[in-house]
Formats: C-alpha cells, structure tokens, sequence
C-alpha cells in the first residue's frame, strides 16, 4: 500500500481538495456537490473507491493505496454544451503529461480517453480511464466532472467483465520500474489541467486538438468497435474535428463512431 499525505499539496490558484480514506465512487461525490452548488475547483481523491466506474457501466476497483480515483468539479459556463468533447481529451492529454513527467515514460491514448503505458514486456496496455459527466442548463454547461482512475501500483490479476485483467492492465510502477508518488501525480496532473483550461478559454481549442490526436495509438490500427447493438471491424483511418474515430470496413464504408468500446 502507497501512503502519501494531500494536505501540503499544491493546488491551482482557488482550487480545493477533499480527501478520504474510502469512498463509494469520487465522481458521485463531486456531482453531489455539483447539485449544492460547489464553486468551480473542487478535487476529491480518495485512497481506494468500491463503487467507481468507467465507460460504459464497467466496474473499477482496487486495493487501498494503490491507485488514484480523482474526480475534479469544474464550472465550464465559458464552453458551448456542443464542445464539452474538449473537456474529455483535456483531461486525457493533461493525464499523459503528468505521467510522463513524474514517471519519465511514453503516454499513449486509445481512442477515445484510455491511457497506455508500454509495459515491462514491450505490450501497451491500459493504466487509467477517464469518465466525463456534465449537466447543461439553458445552452450551458453547468457542471462538468472529470473523472480520473490511474492505476499506480496494483498488478492487474483475475477477470472482469470477461477481460483478463493481467493481458489488458499495467500500472505506472509495472511500466516505469520505479517508485511513484501519488501526490506528485495528482500535483502534475491538476498543474496540466489548469493550463489546459486557461488555454480553452483563450479560445486556443486547436492546440488541444492536435496533442491529443498525436497520441492515439488507435490510429491505422486494425480496430474492432464494440456497439451497443453490433460490433465494426476494420482500419481506424482517424478522427473528426469532434473527435469521433473514423474506421473503415472491408467493404469500403467509412463508419463515424462517437461512442464505443475499442479492440484491437
């Protein structure tokens, strides 16, 4: 188990932190806030989550100390409903620098917000998911949550969902071979976001744009996309300015995915 002390951490000018031991799920917390009325800048980390969740419903979960559940609250009234996307690869990007800074390794996404980390075998495999939830009102956004589950240094074993955990998951400590501190990247990566959302609301949404497509490792890959009523299969030939992923069939169609779950 990683022990690391938040109260000393520095966060972004106005931001706040909540701390806990347990927790059912970060990111229900932080929209319970949300609905009091929380001012923008709320962070709540815990030590282990039982009820945290990811795309598409799956559970996550793991032992005490050894990954991070972030959830961040922020008020975003400056951004259209329309392109609440930039908020997703925001937090997909800002989490890529703040592992690579602290850990000294290549951050890779897959499509659309899946963190990867080349593992001690050379095989890129998942480390964090990130879930975005929001609420609009009137033709804002009045809340948004990012968030964030990376896993630090629990060694992924047994099956879940049908998955082996163990051919799918690393952790930062597998694919770095070091010791990482979790309040250091809690530190770099809120440091990213805050840059981040300084830059979106400069209106600079290309710069964003261009970082996070430069590190889809999805791209030119043989993908199989799991919908809810179907499956596509075939060469994810790249993305659209929203960010949906564009795979062609064998049959030559051009499908524009918006949601769905990515095998390669």
């Amino acid at each position: 188990m990683i022990h690391d002390d938040f109260t000393e951490l520095t966060l972004p000018a106005n931001w706040r932190l909540e701390h806990y031991a347990h927790i059912g799920s970060t990111n229900d917390l932080a929209k319970q806030r949300a609905r009091d009325g929380i001012p923008d800048g709320l962070v709540i980390v815990a030590d282990q989550q039982i009820s945290g969740r990811g795309r598409m419903g799956r559970s996550w979960e793991m032992p005490a100390g050894t990954g991070l559940p972030v959830s961040i609250l922020l008020r975003p009234i400056w951004l259209q409903p329309a392109d609440a996307y930039l908020l997703t690869m925001l937090a997909a990007v800002s989490l890529c620098l703040a592992t690579e800074q602290v850990a000294s390794v290549q951050a890779l996404l897959k499509w659309p917000n899946d963190l990867l980390l080349r593992d001690s075998d050379g095989v890129l495999r998942k480390a964090a998911g990130i879930l975005t939830e929001l609420e609009a009102r009137d033709g804002a956004i009045n809340w948004a949550v990012i968030g964030i589950g990376l896993n630090i240094a629990w060694q992924p074993v047994g099956i879940v969902d049908g998955r082996d955990l163990a051919q799918m998951a690393t952790s930062l400590a597998s694919a770095s071979g070091v010791f990482v501190s979790r309040r250091d990247v809690l530190r770099a990566l809120l440091e990213a976001l805050a840059t981040g959302i300084d830059a979106l609301r400069a209106g600079n949404q290309s710069a964003l744009f261009d970082s996070w497509r430069a590190r889809l490792a999805t791209i030119s890959q043989t993908v199989t996309v799991r919908l809810p009523d179907r499956s596509i299969s075939g060469i994810a030939e790249g993305v659209t300015a929203m960010g949906a992923l564009q795979v062609r069939d064998a049959q030559g169609l051009l499908h524009i995915i918006t949601a769905g779950d990515v095998e390669a």
